[in-house]
């Protein structure tokens, strides 16, 4: 599969993310040539070797696009906010979704020598209906491609927007490449700000803080931002199109989270909050991931929050 990368030429949208720098990293060992486009600074650690272009990838240019001549995109730069989204994101939405998303797909579509697209979507375009609950559930919603649609939140209408635009672009020969959209479940990571992230994060620095931990009996397909990462560079190289879950195909209560916490911080100590926001319940069925890449995430929760869990502790030790 890494052979596909061999010699391409890689636009990342967002690749000082969680699951852009792992993904960078993968394309990099397989031979590709990558240019990143980011808001942040080059990340610590990030090779010399990768192309950075630093600033609103909204202005990216179509003459920078020509003189990289990029062969794939992986677009996963976005903007969201956790739980529950604030008036203020209205305008934020629209510049670094809606906007955002609709110009690097036309500059994509100008530019001869691509023939992949790749777009990280999410969940939040299924109708939450399906998976938000008023009480705590015995088993989750499996979520499967064809689950109906209605959008959680603007960010989930914005993810929405763009797999209808790409599939709109496939009608037309002006379009140079393939696309695929990958409706990504709950990523966490190294170096991330997701709630596992900084849980390990917190409890790295003082094991005996205390944590607040709202509606525990939640089920959530928690993936590792790795698995993310081999998943899109997979579905990069296949011939798939249109809608593709990724996740870990395993839901798991916010309670097992706490356990494994416990396990690796004993001296963790938690504060039960309420919430009005219903207790999700939701699994990735992975059947078309597996069928079109003939791969399925391996790391469990266990061994994410370990790996996550070393990393905060290198970076503790090395400060």
């Amino acid at each position: 599969m890494t052979g596909a990368y061999k010699d391409a030429r890689v636009i990342v949208t967002g690749g000082a993310g969680v699951i852009g720098r792992e993904l960078i990293g993968l394309l990099s060992g397989a031979g590709a040539t990558v240019m990143c486009v980011d808001l942040k600074p080059r990340p610590e650690g990030m090779s010399a070797a990768i192309e950075y272009a630093e600033g609103d990838a909204v202005e990216l240019s179509p003459s920078q696009v020509a003189t990289f001549a990029p062969t794939h995109c992986f677009h996963l730069a976005a903007t969201f906010e956790r739980t529950t989204e604030t008036e203020g994101f209205w305008g934020e939405n629209y510049h670094h979704n809606l906007v955002l998303s609709h110009h690097i797909a036309t500059l994509m579509r100008g530019a001869p020598s691509i023939r992949r697209y790749v777009f990280a979507s999410s969940y939040l375009a299924y109708d939450p209906a399906l998976y938000v609950f008023d009480a705590p559930q015995d088993a989750p919603t499996v979520l499967v491609e064809h689950t109906p649609i209605r959008p959680r939140n603007l960010c989930g209408g914005a993810k929405l927007m763009h797999e209808g635009e790409l599939t709109f672009l496939a009608e037309f020969s002006g379009t140079p490449f393939t696309s695929v959209s990958a409706r990504i479940f709950r990523v966490y990571g190294r170096g991330s700000g997701d709630i596992v992230s900084r849980w390990v994060r917190a409890l790295t620095v003082e094991p005996q803080t205390t944590l607040e931990a709202f509606l525990t009996e939640g089920m959530f397909d928690y993936v590792y931002a790795g698995d993310v990462a081999e998943g899109l560079l997979r579905l990069g190289a296949s011939d798939a199109t249109g809608i593709v879950n990724l996740g870990s195909g395993r839901a798991r209560r916010v309670s097992e989270l706490i356990e494994i916490l416990e396990r690796r911080f004993p001296g963790a100590r938690w504060a039960q909050r309420s919430e009005d926001v219903g207790y999700e319940a939701h699994e990735a069925r992975l059947d078309r991931l597996v069928e079109v890449t003939g791969w399925r995430p391996p790391t469990t929760l266990e061994r994410g929050v370990d790996i996550v869990a070393d990393y905060e502790a290198a970076a503790v030790s090395s400060s």
